[in-house]
């Protein structure tokens, strides 16, 4: 006659069997969430230097705009670089004039921040006085030449 006890032996190895499996699928789903969490991660820091390359070249515009553009009566006399490198927070930028005449100009700013690259266009407009001085700049337009480069291939 067989009592409870030689039922309960018969299961002992299905409880095991058991915990084993819940115990993969709980790992299995901590390193899925891992994984996920982590690749957006690496989305989200990429657009955040994206975006700051694109402030970074508006620094780098608005700079160019004290240093170059107000103190000119003429434009067509600029140089054709304006910075090259210079360093801005975290990241740095490159300015030149292009396209130069007395009263617009385009100035092209690539801008660096992180492995991130990015290239803004911006035409200006030359305001005066009626003495011909410069009293300030109105942005015509402005392109975004996006992305150039990134180091992770994206």
């Amino acid at each position: 006659m067989s009592g409870p006890a030689d039922l309960l032996r018969g299961r002992e190895g299905q409880a095991l069997i058991l915990v084993l499996l819940v115990v993969t699928l709980l790992s299995t789903l901590a390193l899925s969430l891992t994984t996920l969490t982590l690749s957006a991660s690496r989305v989200e820091s990429g657009e955040l230097a994206f975006d700051a390359a694109a402030y970074l070249a508006r620094a780098g515009f608005e700079r160019a705009c004290a240093e170059f553009l107000l103190g000119s009566n003429d434009w067509a006399t600029l140089p054709t670089t304006a910075y090259t490198d210079a360093a801005f927070g975290a990241g740095s930028f490159d300015a030149s004039f292009d396209q130069r005449s007395t009263d617009r100009v385009v100035v092209d700013v690539s801008a660096r921040q992180g492995d991130t690259q990015r290239r803004i266009r911006f035409v200006a407009l030359r305001r005066s006085d009626s003495g011909g001085q410069t009293v300030g700049v109105t942005l015509d337009a402005v392109e975004d030449l996006g992305l150039e480069q990134r180091a992770d291939g994206a």
